[in-house]
């Protein structure tokens, strides 16, 4: 993974809903305009968690926004699957569902410093 660069970033998104994906794009667009330090990015997206673990060695992406209710991976399987493959790349979760305000104890680096879902 590349030092994250201020000036652009590469995103890996990984969301099955097509709108959700164009509305995440549409907004990060609206920021890139209005940024005062020229920030910009590249999205790669992929509708589901097979295709972007297939791909996403190849992209060496900055960061990855990870979808919670995928076709082929549900709930936080999904991000223990990416995290197994890319330790050291920063997952951003996205759902709509309830654990949204618990999620964030899933994201720190070492996974002896996580809650466990038993925990919840």
């Amino acid at each position: 993974m590349n030092k994250l660069d201020t000036s652009h970033c590469h995103i890996c998104l990984i969301e099955d809903n097509q709108m959700d994906a164009d509305y995440f794009k549409q907004n990060l667009k609206r920021f890139e305009k209005n940024s005062p330090s020229g920030f910009s990015s590249t999205v790669t997206h992929y509708p589901n968690l097979h295709e972007a673990l297939e791909h996403i060695h190849d992209l060496d992406p900055d960061i990855l926004f990870l979808d919670l209710s995928l076709p082929d991976s549900n709930g936080l399987d999904g991000f223990e699957q990416l995290h197994q493959q890319f330790p050291r790349h920063p997952i951003v979760i996205l759902t709509g569902r309830e654990e949204i305000g618990r999620a964030h104890v899933w994201t720190p680096v070492t996974r002896s410093s996580r809650m466990p879902p038993s925990a919840w």
